[in-house]
């Protein structure tokens, strides 16, 4: 599994996790649900295969919520943990290339605070006449910029360490945009210093970050 994430990763019910393999074998991978046999109840897309297989797996509603293990096989990869939740109004889902040059995907739980920047430059131009050569005028340049403040929601950690050095660095992310009902290519950006932990205060690790042109 190409993947530094830490156990119990939170996802809502009727959620996707991307997950990524290394194989070389054209084996068809199955997940099941806490190591039970029979008919899995995970839906799999095989979107990529090249060595890397990667699979966007689908999180019915039959799945009750609370801890559970995914079980990939005949691979014999070890079980991943997660945690299944009903989905908020504050539910957003990312998909991005982590630093092994795969696809990941992560939800955040945290409220967001949508802005809408407007950058305006002005310039003079000349502007040649017959009646007046040395005419000026002023041009105006307008760039709309929305940006989206969010958090990861509460994080222990593991989770905190791993959202610094995986998905706020990401180059390539993608985020679900509701008005387009697909993924929109977006930047995100946080904080040059944030503190991923403080040992004197007993407080609940919720990391701030910026989502920038958000379609």
């Amino acid at each position: 599994l190409l993947s530094s994430k830490p156990d119990f990763e939170v996802v809502p019910v009727g959620g996707s996790i991307v997950l990524s393999f290394y194989s070389k074998s054209d084996t068809k991978l199955d997940f099941y649900l806490d190591r039970t046999s029979g008919t899995s109840p995970f839906k799999s897309a095989n979107l990529y295969e090249n060595e890397v297989a990667w699979h966007k797996v689908d999180v019915p509603e039959s799945v009750a919520q609370g801890l559970h293990s995914l079980t990939v096989a005949p691979q014999g990869v070890a079980p991943t943990s997660f945690y299944v939740m009903n989905p908020t109004p504050f539910t957003h889902y990312f998909e991005f290339i982590n630093r092994l040059g795969v696809v990941e995907s992560i939800y955040t739980f945290g409220r967001a605070t949508h802005k809408r920047k407007l950058v305006q430059e002005r310039q003079v131009v000349k502007h040649r006449t017959s009646f007046r050569p040395t005419a000026r005028y002023v041009k105006r340049t307008l760039q709309e910029e929305e940006t989206i403040a969010l958090t990861t929601g509460p994080v222990t950690r593991e989770w905190a360490r791993w959202f610094m050095s995986e998905f706020f660095t990401a180059e390539k992310v993608w985020m679900y945009s509701e008005e387009a009902d697909d993924m929109v290519p977006v930047i995100i950006e946080c904080e040059e210093d944030m503190d991923v932990f403080n040992e004197s205060a007993a407080e609940v690790l919720d990391l701030p970050f910026t989502v920038v042109n958000y379609l």
